[in-house]
């Protein structure tokens, strides 16, 4: 395990199948470990073992699934995070400039693995940095409630998100909730860095968070159709979709 005493990790869950994937380094199934880094929760993750930092908890897999195989385009003119003239990430309605910035991380991770861009979504965007807000202002996180938790601060229904993936529609139904996306939401969830590579590196270390980020494994099936994105205040999630978001 590494240094850092304040890791938070969560199981993963498919097709109602409670598969813990620990990571982190201790087998608690689905709350901290003592120490190994910065902490990683996944809402869409498969059920491979993350060894060595995160976990991954998935969705509903399949339900939202378009198919298998990834969606055609993405990059500038997809909104996926493509960079303007300037360099910096090209604007989505919804998405904060370091929400586009770790999309952008994501789809050239992706593109270096053969695949291609997922669109950046400015419903899924709204649904992160509400997520990312509430974290860190309201911290409904502790004890067995981890990364997926939602206070009862705000216009959402609140719950304490733990490892038997008991409230797993609190997460699947947030986009509902929040926007006007028709699909599920899958979550990745990280705390420890506002850097939004130190993010993805996180992410990229745990085999069932990368297993979401690159549809490996169980989530080879699905097809990303949008992405949203945010980084605020040591708190930053990915969520995924696998229907297009109409607000684009």
């Amino acid at each position: 395990m590494g240094s850092v005493d304040r890791m938070r990790c969560s199981g993963a869950l498919l097709l109602a199948a409670a598969l813990s994937v620990m990571g982190c380094g201790d087998d608690d199934g689905g709350l901290a470990a003592d120490g190994g880094g910065p902490g990683v929760d996944a809402g869409a993750g498969g059920g491979e073992d993350a060894g060595g930092g995160g976990a991954a908890d998935a969705g509903a897999s399949g339900e939202d699934a378009g198919g298998g195989g990834a969606v055609d385009g993405g990059g500038e003119d997809a909104g996926g995070g493509g960079a303007t003239d300037a360099g910096g990430p090209a604007p989505v309605e919804g998405c904060t400039e370091v929400g586009l910035e770790l999309i952008g991380l994501v789809n050239a991770y992706r593109r270096d693995n053969g695949l291609p861009d997922i669109p950046a979504s400015p419903s899924l965007c709204t649904v992160a940095a509400t997520h990312t807000r509430d974290l860190a202002d309201n911290s409904p996180h502790g004890g067995e409630c981890n990364l997926h938790s939602w206070s009862d601060a705000g216009d959402w229904s609140a719950c304490c998100y733990t490892s038997d993936h008991a409230r797993a529609s609190c997460m699947w139904d947030k986009p509902r909730e929040l926007t006007d996306y028709p699909g599920n939401g899958y979550e990745n969830s990280y705390a420890g860095s506002s850097d939004p590579a130190a993010a993805l590196a996180a992410w990229q270390r745990s085999g069932g968070h990368n297993a979401v980020i690159l549809n490996e494994g169980s989530w080879a099936g699905m097809t990303w159709r949008a992405l949203g994105a945010d980084v605020h205040e040591g708190y930053a999630v990915l969520w995924f979709g696998a229907q297009d978001d109409p607000a684009r």
